[in-house]
């Protein structure tokens, strides 16, 4: 039995950063042999076995080899395996790229695979921002869009996904890779309306809507409650009639219905929902508190 630790705990470990999480692979063993070396394991697995212990997963190599796993995982960067002896197994492109600081799958089929990977790739341009999506990446995302899969994943898990990122030191990252590879559409149609759409008089906005509330979620990057509040404040003004641009008088109200339904959309908890249409409602009141005591006033509200 050899029992090797995967992913992102290997990642991290290599980058120096903390790790939270461990999964685990059991290689060479029967999951009957697993059970009698550790009888605590519990299986929670149906269609693909995997057993918790001590609070973390055990799962067997997809493909039948710890190689055919990491060819099978989402991004190069998440697909290595160290063993108990400190023996380092890799995908062949995986520590060229984490020198490099590169996104991008391990194979032509790593999006198709499971197409949340594309929302998840989109969280790690946000969690790592020196990072660069490859273009192999972003028309991989891309394929999936065109194909209308991503609409088949599963709320609750696009939305765990959306505040992760937004809890990541650069959130806006994740919505900016996906409009950059047509991804925003399925499931951010509001966000994906503001691109395009002049944020304001040229005397206060030089961006336009889109580019605009995500300098705003950067600028609250630290607090995911408060990046939400930040991406949904100026929903409204891709709503207001263009015949009034760039003016955008009544976007409050308009946008306060728009972040209402982008958050229950993504299944996010009713604290989200009920802080981001209260941004679009009072951000233009908001604003005129100052600093940290905006940002107090605006928690306390919610």
């Amino acid at each position: 039995m050899k029992i090797y630790l995967v992913g992102g705990a290997v990642r991290d470990m290599l980058l120096g950063r903390p790790v939270t999480d461990r999964d685990y692979l059991v290689d060479h063993a029967a999951q009957d042999s697993f059970k009698a070396r550790y009888p605590t394991a519990r299986l929670v697995g149906k269609s693909f076995p995997v057993f918790l212990l001590d609070g973390n997963e055990y799962a067997w190599p997809r493909g039948g080899s710890i190689e055919a796993d990491l060819e099978l995982r989402d991004l190069t960067i998440n697909a290595m395996a160290l063993d108990e002896h400190g023996v380092l197994t890799a995908h062949p492109k995986a520590l060229e790229d984490l020198r490099a600081g590169v996104l991008r799958p391990c194979s032509e089929r790593s999006m198709a695979m499971d197409p949340l990977r594309v929302f998840r790739a989109a969280r790690f341009a946000a969690l790592f921002p020196d990072f660069t999506a490859s273009p192999e990446l972003l028309e991989a995302m891309r394929r999936e869009a065109e194909s209308g899969s991503l609409a088949g994943c599963a709320a609750e898990r696009v939305g765990g996904e959306v505040r992760k990122a937004l809890a990541a030191p650069m959130p806006s990252r994740f919505f900016d890779i996906l409009e950059k590879s047509g991804c925003l559409g399925p499931w951010f149609p509001e966000v994906a309306a503001c691109v395009g759409i002049p944020a304001g008089p040229a005397k206060y906005h030089d961006k336009d809507v889109f580019r605009h509330v995500l300098e705003v979620v950067d600028r609250l990057a630290g607090d995911p409650l408060l990046a939400w509040m930040g991406l949904a404040h100026d929903l409204g003004k891709a709503l207001t009639p263009p015949d009034g641009w760039p003016s955008h008088h009544g976007h409050e109200k308009l946008g306060e219905d728009a972040a209402r339904a982008l958050g229950l959309r993504l299944r996010l908890p009713t604290a989200y929902v009920e802080a981001g249409a209260t941004a679009s409602a009072e951000h233009m009141r908001a604003r005129r508190c100052p600093g940290k005591i905006g940002r107090a006033s605006c928690r306390e509200r919610v």
